[in-house]
């Protein structure tokens, strides 16, 4: 379990920085077009995922874990027509989500408001696993914890996390800029919780498998490859002609920036396979929204930098091969009232996660 959560540590962390980064591309490398971002992402995304899952199943033969690489294709094989359909879908519900996600930022939401918005996911997927928990009685399926030891902590720890989130920005702006973008949050959302629990319940079919590692390694490639859903909008006669037209003019010059945000975006959804593994998969989405603690420190990270560009009339800095223009950097705000409030919402998170474990 040790292993699993540490899988599930470093995907909040790889998803804190595509939430910095990511709006960041969408407005200046992919002048506000969703489906650009969107496209690039399910290639990159299912080609590096696949790319890694090879590189897995090597270390799995070196290490002893694995026979031979013959063993995982052949069971691949068998989860062809089973398992392996259904983890195509689970994969493409990762896929479709990632399109009202960029879509948010293409029409101005902040990083902030996206997160608190997943912030909420612990809630709803404890809820559906609750009701599959008392009205699905079926071994093979994926249950959670009745206990309301559990239940409250899943409930204080997003109290925790949203609490937190609405600590970072105006009501006002975040209110109209949720007006703004409310259908594609609420599919985002959605398609969170739709994908997580499916997930779970593909994986838990292994659970005490003796050959379990095995089967979770070999339904990986199904799982990237339903990943790669958004590679279809390309099919539209439009949209090749639009990126074909912005790859010539800005595309093209942010080839490392776009690499090294696609490998961080594919780590999110790599370690969180490998967290739900063991996981329940209402803990996953609350370790998952702690992200937002991240976004709000590299927030205010990148608020010291504006000021500083600003004190100097420096309109643009390159990080890593991504540009950072001084108008479009975060200026959070700190005063003693709200990091009081901020240190109470992170205690809420403590307490709510410290029930989780004993509930579980």
């Amino acid at each position: 379990m040790s292993i699993a959560l540490g899988f599930n540590i470093m995907s909040a962390i790889c998803l804190a920085l595509m939430l910095t980064i990511d709006p960041i591309m969408v407005g200046d490398c992919y002048r506000n077009k969703p489906n650009q971002a969107w496209f690039v992402t399910s290639v990159l995304g299912s080609l590096t995922g696949l790319i890694l899952t090879y590189l897995v199943w090597c270390g799995s033969v070196y290490v002893g874990e694995v026979e031979s690489i013959s063993v995982l294709v052949s069971t691949a094989k068998d989860f062809a027509f089973g398992r392996g359909i259904v983890m195509l879908v689970v994969g493409g519900l990762g896929g479709q989500l990632l399109l009202y996600y960029f879509r948010c930022f293409g029409n101005k939401a902040s990083s902030a408001t996206v997160a608190m918005w997943l912030a909420t996911t612990p809630i709803f997927v404890h809820i559906i696993m609750f009701l599959i928990t008392i009205f699905v009685p079926i071994d093979g399926v994926a249950t959670t914890s009745v206990n309301p030891t559990f239940t409250v902590g899943v409930v204080i720890a997003t109290m925790g996390i949203v609490w937190f989130e609405r600590l970072t920005g105006s009501d006002a702006e975040r209110a109209s800029i949720a007006k703004e973008n409310r259908k594609d949050l609420i599919m985002l959302l959605v398609f969170s919780v739709a994908s997580i629990i499916l997930l779970k319940q593909v994986l838990h079919v292994s659970e005490g498998r003796p050959n379990e590692w095995i089967e979770v390694l070999a339904l990986m490639p199904f799982y990237w490859v339903g990943f790669g859903v958004g590679a279809l909008v390309i099919l539209k006669g439009e949209e090749r002609k639009t990126f074909s037209l912005n790859w010539k003019r800005r595309v093209k010059y942010f080839i490392l920036p776009i690499i090294f945000t696609e490998v961080f975006g594919m780590l999110v959804f790599f370690f969180e396979y490998l967290g739900l593994t063991e996981l329940d998969p209402a803990l996953v989405s609350i370790i998952s929204g702690a992200s937002v603690f991240m976004v709000y420190g590299i927030n205010i990270k990148l608020g010291g930098m504006k000021r500083e560009m600003e004190v100097r009339n420096i309109r643009r800095r390159y990080v890593m091969g991504v540009r950072l223009l001084a108008r479009k950097l975060p200026q959070p705000s700190i005063d003693t009232s709200t990091i009081v409030k901020e240190v109470c919402a992170m205690t809420l998170l403590i307490i709510g996660i410290t029930f989780v474990s004993l509930g579980s």
